[in-house]
């Protein structure tokens, strides 16, 4: 009688499943937190006072850039 891996294969292949889901899940929920964020002080009164100045201003422009820059880590 020979070997036949395909149990291990798909014993294999479920663990991996396994795994990916839940750094999907992990993945989701972060971006949640990170964009659930920006409508909570400190970042929604920096938010609220430079996007409307930065919908003004040519991305990429120095001053676009000053703008973000400004913004600190709530414009990362």
């Amino acid at each position: 009688m020979s070997f036949d891996s395909t149990p291990d294969t798909l014993r294999h292949s479920l663990r991996v499943a396994e795994l990916m889901s839940e750094l999907i899940k992990e993945l989701l929920d972060r971006s949640i937190r990170h964009d659930l964020s920006k409508t909570r002080e400190p970042e929604l009164a920096v938010y609220d006072d430079v996007v409307p100045r930065l919908r003004a201003t040519p991305y990429g422009s120095p001053e676009h850039r000053a703008l973000v820059d400004a913004m600190g880590e709530g414009g990362r």
